[in-house]
C-alpha cells in the first residue's frame, strides 16, 4: 500500500501514530535489537526506540519510500546494522536509481543486505 503525503496530512498524527506503533510491535517481537552491527547501543526503552523508529521513518520518506514494506525494510536495515546506513556512497546509490521506484530501491538494499548476511561466518553456525 502506498501512503501519499497528501494521504498521510489527512490521515492526521492519530493514525500516523499507530503506523509508528505498529512498526515498533513488530520490531520488538520479530527482531533482535540488542546489538545493532554497527555498535551503536540498543534503544534504553521503548521511548528511544520509538524515537530511532520516527527518525528512520522521516528518512526513509525523505527518501520517497512510500510504501508500509519500503518504509519498515528501510527501519529495519537502521536499527539491526546501521542508523546512518543510507549515508554510504553505494546504498545511496541504490536509493537514488532512477530507473526504479522508490520502495524497489529499498527492497534492492534489503536484498544486498540479506545477501551480505549470508557470506557471514556466523551465518552457517
Amino acid at each position: 500500500m502506498q501512503i501519499s503525503t497528501h494521504q498521510m496530512a489527512a490521515l492526521g498524527e492519530t493514525a500516523w501514530d499507530a503506523y509508528i506503533h505498529r512498526l515498533m510491535a513488530f520490531f520488538v517481537t520479530q527482531c533482535d535489537l540488542s546489538k545493532p552491527y554497527d555498535g551503536t547501543p540498543a534503544a534504553s526503552g521503548p521511548r528511544e526506540l520509538e524515537e530511532r523508529v520516527r527518525r528512520l521513518v522521516s528518512r526513509a520518506r525523505s527518501h520517497r519510500i512510500d510504501t508500509e514494506l519500503g518504509i519498515a525494510s528501510f527501519a529495519i536495515v537502521g536499527l539491526c546494522y546501521s542508523q546512518d546506513f543510507d549515508d554510504l556512497p553505494a546504498v545511496r546509490k541504490m536509493l537514488a536509481d532512477p530507473a526504479r521506484s522508490p520502495a524497489d530501491n529499498m527492497q534492492r538494499v534489503m536484498d544486498s543486505v540479506i545477501a551480505a548476511e549470508e557470506r557471514m561466518p556466523h551465518a552457517a553456525s
